[in-house]
């Protein structure tokens, strides 16, 4: 029997949040500069874009980073924030430019390492991720985002789920709210068919982001494996609902209705799924019919 899909939302696409409470200190260890006006100024543009980033307006967020980058250019922080938001935007490209410049005015800069490690992993460029990723944990051992994307490597790439787990656990040893890193760990058990430890964890996930969309799709999950497929539609449905670009879901959505012999349900799912995946729309179309003979 095909096994259902599993798919490993926000797994390698982590990136650190930048936002500073302060302006960055003019009397810092790394940067020990006179004040001067200039500086002062730039200062005043990286608040004043942490302040638009937080309101959602990232271009203002964009032109005010790149304003301190001209008046401070040695500076990595102002191109590492840069880098994020390029990556916000979805131009890796420009990104991985700019979070390289951040390296080469400093390059043991834990989170310019980290953000270019995981800028990679959304190339699948693994060999290349993994050093950065690597010296960002080294710097400093309390990054969580960098754990669980060391996981998504040994998972991807390695296809060792022991040390995968190994780094999702850290991860949520650093941050016990971490939601993706709980639902990747999840996941890792239902591969190691450790079924119990998984709907711990996804019930643990649902009460704290009972409105994540990743945190239905791994109930579901959870819930098909268990053959309960009633409450597997549901947390599908409910994970489409709050994210509806998860086109994969109709693939398990359509499968769960298989089993409760509800081919319509199954078609329907197959007609969303088709526009966005060929493969699994195929898959599913077999099943659809090999059920459609088995009834008839």
């Amino acid at each position: 029997m095909l096994k259902f899909q599993i798919t490993l939302l926000n797994l390698s696409l982590l990136l650190f949040g930048m936002h500073v409470s302060t302006p960055l200190n003019a009397q810092s260890v790394l940067f020990n500069m006179n004040k001067s006006a200039s500086i002062e100024k730039a200062y005043t543009h990286i608040e004043k874009g942490n302040l638009l980033l937080d309101s959602g307006h990232v271009d203002e967020a964009l032109t005010q980073f790149k304003a301190a980058c001209v008046l401070i250019p040695d500076n990595p922080r102002p191109y590492y924030y840069i880098g994020f938001l390029k990556t916000k935007q979805g131009n890796l490209e420009e990104a991985e430019l700019v979070f390289q410049k951040a390296l080469n005015l400093w390059p043991d800069y834990p989170e310019a390492n980290a953000s270019l490690g995981a800028v990679y992993l959304k190339y699948n460029a693994y060999e290349k991720a993994y050093p950065y990723l690597k010296k960002a944990l080294t710097l400093n051992p309390n990054l969580a985002d960098v754990k669980n994307n060391l996981g998504g490597y040994f998972l991807l790439f390695k296809h060792n789920l022991d040390s995968a787990a190994h780094y999702f656990e850290r991860a949520i040893e650093n941050d016990s709210l971490f939601a993706d890193a709980f639902i990747n760990l999840a996941n890792v058990y239902l591969q190691q068919s450790k079924l119990e430890a998984a709907n711990l964890i996804s019930n643990h996930v649902l009460s704290i982001a009972p409105e994540y969309a990743s945190a239905h799709f791994l109930a579901g999950n959870v819930h098909f494996k268990k053959a309960s497929f009633k409450k597997c539609i549901f947390h599908y449905q409910q994970s489409l609902r709050l994210n509806p670009a998860l086109y994969e879901i109709h693939y398990n959505l359509g499968r769960a209705h298989l089993f409760l012999n509800d081919i319509e349900q199954a078609k329907l799912s197959l007609k969303k799924l088709e526009p966005h995946n060929v493969k699994l729309a195929t898959l599913l179309k077999e099943l659809i019919r090999d059920k459609s003979h088995h009834i008839n």
